[in-house]
């Protein structure tokens, strides 16, 4: 016969891994919301997974994420006339920076 102790190691064994289980799959469904959420860019992403390892090289971006991500909400607000005027402003505010005077 099976002793008893073996019988409550068996189900130890089994309730541990249902335990880790469920972690990693509420750890991974974590992930996907905050992903869905905008929280990290792939820059970000990129920069933090280079701090730990030695042999990771990070591309430098001149665009800061938070800049980034706050531009991306006002063009997600904005009208498409409204857009079309902001271009037209930066357009020919571009212009007059680059004429200079020759």
């Amino acid at each position: 016969m099976v002793e008893q102790d073996i019988i409550y190691g068996g189900l130890v064994a089994v309730a541990g891994l249902a335990v880790g289980a469920g972690m990693v799959a509420l750890t991974e469904q974590a992930g996907v919301r905050s992903e869905e959420r905008g929280a990290l860019s792939y820059e970000r992403k990129m920069k933090m997974q280079a701090m730990f390892m030695e042999d990771d090289v990070v591309e430098e971006t001149d665009v800061d994420d938070v800049r980034y991500n706050m531009r991306k909400a006002l063009r997600a607000n904005q009208t498409e006339e409204e857009l079309l005027a902001l271009t037209a402003d930066a357009r020919k505010r571009a212009e007059e920076e680059a004429d200079d005077g020759w």
